[in-house]
């Protein structure tokens, strides 16, 4: 029987990590149930009904202040995402499917070498503090008026994983399935015997 190793550990099944200096175990406990959900009643289409868009999170759109393609300089978000909804309702898309947006400790990645199977990646969820939330949280707000939906409240997007569950509630109040892509062999690694 092997030796274990000492000090502190994540939890394998947390689902938020967030950056913290100093502290490579950084999972979050955050109670479930405060995001004010807008898609009760949403089913997502049969499954030979589906037209899937995929694409990777931190690449697929970003802009900065002046409506400018900043994707070069940073890596795109959740909200990011959301500018598009509107386009990706245009298209005819009914289902989004991300690359995994599992946590990954390399610094890029196409989600298959996650290390926490159960925490978005929280580059995609912004930094807390971000000045760019406010112009997020009002286009959020406007999108879900124009549903007839009430506004997300001051204070949501602060905490990181309620940005990914901004888009979700959003894609799901415009008619759009949210496919989370999967993956069972963490870090890549296969095992032979």
């Amino acid at each position: 029987m092997g030796l274990g190793s000492t000090g502190f550990k994540r939890d394998p099944r947390a689902r938020e990590n967030v950056p913290v200096p100093g502290l490579p175990n950084n999972c979050v406990v955050r109670d479930p149930n405060t995001f004010p959900w807008h898609d009760q009643g949403f089913s997502p289409p049969a499954f030979n009904d589906l037209i899937i868009y995929q694409f990777h999170i931190g690449t697929y759109f970003g802009r900065d202040a002046k409506g400018n393609d900043d994707r070069r300089g940073r890596d795109c978000t959740f909200l990011d995402v959301i500018d598009r909804i509107e386009y990706l309702v245009e298209l005819g898309v009914n289902a989004i499917e991300p690359l995994p947006i599992i946590k990954f400790e390399t610094e890029t990645s196409q989600g298959y070498n996650g290390s926490d199977l159960f925490a978005p990646e929280y580059r995609f969820t912004m930094l807390p503090g971000d000045p760019r939330v406010p112009r997020f949280l009002a286009t959020i707000n406007r999108l879900l008026g124009n549903r007839g939906k009430l506004p997300l409240p001051d204070g949501v997007l602060d905490r990181p994983i309620n940005r990914l569950k901004a888009l979700v509630d959003l894609c799901h109040v415009y008619g759009i399935a949210v496919l989370f892509d999967v993956v069972y062999n963490p870090r890549g690694r296969v095992q032979r015997r």
